[in-house]
């Protein structure tokens, strides 16, 4: 035997003896890096069928503050005549769970010449919610418009980014 192939059985040999505990130290390791804690949960409530939690992301404006957004894509918000819209919360992290309705927008659905061009009810705004900073990007995935041209709707999504209390609808695929 060469000093090389020997070299290289002992090295594979050694390296498959090792991988089973490569493994399962592999596997406790993520385990014990996402721990939820069983016995006394922070626990979030929303309206009933409004999908409350759908989407989720923590919301950590500054070093001080940690919170929650949590979407709700078949919420009732305060847009005139506009069914199950979507809501977006803001919700606190700690002993007080109160979530309150982040504002995005106010507005009903456009209108063109006594025809409406927007369509914002089961829009299930909050369906996808992210932050960075004080930042955060709520968006509607079935949101849909219409042109003046085109009778028909559109099913083409928009979303809202609010930083700093202003807010931005950005709706690039609408023509």
């Amino acid at each position: 035997l060469s000093p090389i192939p020997l070299r290289r059985w002992l090295r594979n040999s050694v390296l498959r003896a090792q991988r089973p505990a490569a493994l399962l130290s592999l596997l406790f390791s993520v385990c014990q890096a996402f721990n939820l804690d069983v016995d006394s949960p922070f626990v979030y409530d929303g309206p009933a069928g409004s999908y409350f939690g759908f989407a989720v992301d923590f919301f950590v404006p500054d070093t001080k503050t940690v919170g929650l957004l949590v979407g709700a894509p078949k919420a009732n918000s305060s847009q005139p005549e506009i069914v199950e819209g979507g809501v977006v919360y803001k919700c606190n992290w700690g002993k007080n769970q109160a979530c309150q309705p982040i504002t995005f927008d106010t507005q009903g659905d456009r209108v063109w010449k006594d025809d409406p061009i927007e369509f914002k009810s089961h829009q299930w705004f909050g369906a996808s919610v992210r932050s960075k900073n004080d930042m955060i990007l709520a968006c509607a995935p079935m949101y849909q418009w219409r042109t003046l041209v085109k009778p028909e709707r559109e099913p083409v999504g928009t979303c809202y980014l609010q930083n700093r209390g202003r807010t931005v609808e950005y709706a690039p695929c609408r023509t």
